[in-house]
């Protein structure tokens, strides 16, 4: 089924998941799409940084918003790996996606997880299966 992308984005704000972490995406367009965290207390880790699983979810999350966006199709992840650089422990983050490979079905897309000041925190590379219905 092919949704508005005013209805992509209320779908992903929508989830509870979503909600609960506090994400917030600041850009959504067909070519672009941003998505900000300020990093909370329930998101560190036991060595006083962002859990590295926080890292994946906006990493995952941006890499599907960034399908959606321009397929207007549901998507889900078949493949997800995430290179961690660079712990940190307080600020806004901001994850961007870019698109590499589009097929028919199955999409190629990689991400990296920012600092306020530029400073790359994790990639990730992720391989999705677009769903048609």
């Amino acid at each position: 089924m092919t949704h508005s992308l005013e209805r992509v984005e209320q779908s992903i704000t929508g989830s509870p998941f979503f909600k609960h972490m506090g994400f917030k995406i600041t850009e959504f367009e067909e070519d672009r799409v941003v998505l900000t965290f300020e990093m909370q207390n329930h998101a560190i880790n036991i060595n006083g940084n962002l859990h590295g699983g926080v890292q994946a979810s906006m990493l995952d999350i941006v890499m599907g918003m960034a399908i959606r966006a321009l397929t207007r199709k549901d998507c889900v992840t078949l493949n997800l790996n995430i290179h961690y650089l660079v712990a940190v422990s307080k600020g806004v983050l901001t994850a961007t996606a870019t698109i590499i490979q589009k097929g028919y079905k199955i999409v190629t897309v990689e991400a990296d997880l920012k600092t306020e000041e530029g400073l790359v925190v994790s990639k990730g590379i992720g391989t999705f299966k677009v769903i048609h219905s």
